[in-house]
């Protein structure tokens, strides 16, 4: 894995080419250097050794021209000569031997300090190379403990996954059975109150009479002597208002004529929708709690 960043085999790959490079091209110079000097002296040499095969050539011609030629003076003369010539050759062959020491010296101090550069590469070579050996090592040793600690990591997130969907399963059963059962003690508290409630009774009461039958309603307060005929929106706003006059003390009394023209489920229907809207007693009982 990348993360935008280049691996320790990039940085191996793009170092050891370089140092590898430079380490070549000073051996080839140093190689370079040390083949210039040894060509040059041995090209010194080589003409060094001409001239004198040349002059002692020339000198045996002489000779022998000057033995058939000259006299004993004369001899004696060109010996002179040819010494001093001898002797001034000889200083400046000298002289180029010197410089070719010195050239030959410098050389090997250029070799010297060449080695000396190598010695000194090769060790901050080990010793770079030590410190990536252990570099590795160590980017091993952390792959290898990322690689643990995501596979805990993975075992820990499954087995959290796991326990949350017992805890979601059990959470889920615990609400519907607790719904059940507060459905059921309300359902029985609403029976207890109703059946420890005293009995539905007119008594203290304001008492509002309503009759339902085929033809429409009528509707009496409890301050009128008489029915009046209303429609449906009339008789509820009318109730309506005496509930919040009244409250708990409105008795709704339900006069369902006998020839009224309803069925059983109608009047039944009606009785139970306006009672539990508007009368005292449907409006004492507790509502269900509901369970979230």
């Amino acid at each position: 894995m990348s993360w935008g960043q280049e691996t320790h085999d990039d940085h191996e790959g793009s170092f050891w080419p370089s140092f590898s490079d430079i380490m070549m091209v000073v051996t080839m110079a140093f190689l370079l250097i040390t083949l210039t000097v040894v060509l040059s002296n041995t090209r010194l040499v080589s003409q060094l050794r001409n001239s004198i095969q040349a002059e002692q050539q020339a000198s045996q011609q002489v000779e022998e021209q000057l033995k058939a030629n000259a006299t004993l003076e004369e001899q004696l003369d060109y010996y002179k000569n040819r010494a001093a010539s001898v002797e001034y050759e000889l200083l400046r062959n000298r002289a180029k031997t010197e410089t070719l020491t010195q050239e030959l010296e410098q050389a090997r101090q250029s070799q010297q300090t060449s080695q000396t550069q190598l010695s000194a590469a090769n060790q901050r070579t080990q010793t770079l190379e030590q410190e990536l050996s252990a570099a590795l090592n160590t980017t091993q040793t952390l792959r290898d403990q990322l690689t643990e600690r995501q596979t805990q990591t993975t075992e820990l997130e499954q087995e959290v996954q796991r326990l949350t969907t017992e805890a979601n399963t059990l959470k889920t059963s615990s609400t519907a059975a607790l719904s059940k059962l507060q459905g059921e003690l309300d359902e029985l508290d609403r029976k207890y109150q109703k059946l420890i409630r005293p009995a539905r009774s007119p008594k203290n009461k304001q008492v509002v009479e309503v009759v339902y039958q085929r033809g429409g309603y009528q509707i009496r307060k409890p301050s009128e002597f008489v029915y009046r005929t209303v429609d449906g929106t009339t008789l509820h706003s009318e109730l309506s208002a005496l509930k919040n006059q009244y409250g708990t003390d409105l008795y709704v009394k339900i006069i369902i004529p006998e020839r009224s023209g309803l069925s059983y489920n109608e009047a039944w229907r009606f009785t139970r929708d306006i009672l539990d809207k508007y009368d005292y007693y449907s409006q004492g009982e507790s509502k269900p709690a509901t369970v979230q």
